[in-house]
């Protein structure tokens, strides 16, 4: 008899029946056998085989939704714009933030409405900007913190421990 670290292995349960039975056993088995077979095709379809391939004079369904999925995905980005439209705009928004944070001056107070009709932009919110640390409240205005805003940076802005 085999022996295990932790003592004998009993071939029952405790109890006189035996744990696993046959008829387990063997549906364990058809269920571990369809998850190769899964895993067998998709390495196929993965490595490229089955995707050139017909069958019966059509191309599998799996190859036809790839396929459309990878010409879909190439020409728009998933908020329907061109990929290259979507960079400019993320540019285009940091420029104004950039020009609008340059409105506000590090001793006086000014309201986001005020600064807005000075440098020419339109008034938004500025909850994002207080929260990065780019603007701090003061009195019923706010003010520009020492926080450097690099508008070409991921992120907008510079870390705070950049001089």
């Amino acid at each position: 008899m085999a022996t295990h670290p932790h003592g004998p292995i009993s071939s029952t349960n405790g109890h006189g029946s035996s744990g696993l039975t046959q008829r387990k056993l063997e549906s364990m088995l058809a269920d571990y056998e369809t998850k190769a077979n899964a895993i067998r095709t998709t390495l196929q379809l993965l490595t490229g085989h089955d995707l050139t391939k017909k069958k019966n004079g059509h191309t599998t369904v799996l190859a036809e939704a790839l396929a459309l999925d990878g010409a879909r995905t190439t020409k728009r980005s998933h908020h329907g714009h061109a990929r290259g439209a979507q960079y400019a705009a993320m540019l285009e928004t940091r420029r104004v933030n950039a020009a609008f944070l340059a409105g506000f001056d590090p001793k006086t107070p000014r309201t986001p409405a005020e600064v807005a009709a000075a440098v020419g932009v339109r008034a938004k919110g500025i909850g994002p900007l207080v929260y990065k640390g780019y603007l701090r409240k003061k009195r019923k205005g706010y003010i520009r913190t020492a926080k450097p805003y690099d508008p070409l940076r991921k992120g907008g802005g510079g870390s705070s421990a950049s001089a």
